[in-house]
């Protein structure tokens, strides 16, 4: 029996959204209690649950549909893509105030990151000599945003203290790992190397999904003290 007939890609959808979204719910109940500067953190830190929720939503509602190359005319949603969009722009910031990236390294990492999913996504509309050009472009986009975290970005993260460090590299970690999951996804799904069939392709990419909006915000909640409530620079912080 197949997946399909197992579990519905609609059914899989708001299970999904409804797992971030209660999720998401619970990390809210708790920001209530931070005041300033923090609190901004500790919101924006579950804002990627939120949007992913909705994403799984409309997605369940087939909304904002494009027919995938090499799928037999399938036609999926594109939500997801500006989703992610929001998402790594907020894991990005997240990290300037992390480390206090300087506004040309913020930008510098900022640029792959939203790249990567609107390659994806022209990968997905495109055949031929496009469609390998556009999922190059992910890939390399790829590459160069875990080069720069674990390369530069990395010695200026090695300038403040030990705990933020070490969140820097527990977020950097989780984001190369899960995007990398994503990517390989892609790369076996129907609409590329046709290994793994759609419901299967999206059972696994909604684990990621939700591996990385919760324990992203598990990461930000749980060192909350690491950001200061006024937004200033810890002044006990090492440096370089």
């Amino acid at each position: 029996m197949t997946g399909e007939l197992l579990f519905s890609p609609t059914a899989l959808y708001f299970g999904t959204a409804l797992a971030l979204a209660l999720g998401a719910l619970g990390f809210f109940s708790r920001v209530a209690v931070a005041s300033g500067h923090r609190r901004s953190i500790l919101l924006l830190g579950t804002l990627p649950a939120v949007f992913m929720a909705a994403t799984y939503v409309m997605m369940g509602l087939e909304l904002l549909t494009v027919t995938v190359t090499g799928t037999g005319g399938r036609e999926q949603s594109v939500v997801r893509f500006f989703a992610y969009t929001g998402v790594l722009a907020i894991v990005v910031y997240i990290l300037r105030e992390l480390v206090h990236l300087s506004n040309k390294q913020f930008v510098m990492l900022l640029v792959p990151f939203v790249a990567l999913p609107w390659f994806a996504l022209a990968s997905w509309v495109t055949t031929g000599v496009g469609e390998s050009l556009m999922s190059g472009g992910a890939f390399l986009s790829y590459i160069v945003g875990a080069y720069l975290l674990y390369g530069p970005l990395s010695r200026v993260a090695s300038r403040v203290s030990g705990e933020r460090r070490l969140l820097y590299v527990k977020i950097t970690h989780l984001a190369v790992l899960c995007w990398g999951g994503l990517i390989l996804t892609s790369a076996l799904s129907e609409q590329a190397a046709g290994i793994l069939d759609f419901f299967v392709g999206q059972l696994v990419a909604s684990y990621i999904d939700l591996i990385f909006m919760l324990v992203f915000a598990a990461l930000v909640y749980n060192n909350r003290d690491l950001f200061s409530s006024d937004g200033k620079r810890d002044q006990t912080e090492e440096t370089a």
